[in-house]
C-alpha cells in the first residue's frame, strides 16, 4: 500500500483553469469535484487535517 502522502498527490489534480495554482480534487475519487484549500492543515488542536475542502455550494 502506498504510503499517505503518495495517496494524497494521487487525488489532488490540476484544475482546468488559467490560474497554475488552483488544484481540485479528483471528482472520480470523491463523487464531486471539490476545491483543494489546503493539504495537510494545522488544526486548533495541534493536529493535522490531510485534506480541507470545499464543494460547490461551499461546505467544508
Amino acid at each position: 500500500m502506498p504510503p499517505e502522502l503518495d495517496l494524497e498527490r494521487d487525488v489532488i489534480t490540476r484544475g482546468d483553469t488559467t490560474e497554475a495554482n488552483i488544484r481540485v480534487l479528483s471528482e472520480s475519487v470523491f463523487g464531486e469535484p471539490l476545491l483543494l484549500v489546503g493539504n495537510q492543515v494545522p488544526t486548533s488542536t495541534k493536529k493535522r487535517a490531510d485534506i480541507l475542502a470545499l464543494d460547490r455550494g461551499s461546505i467544508v
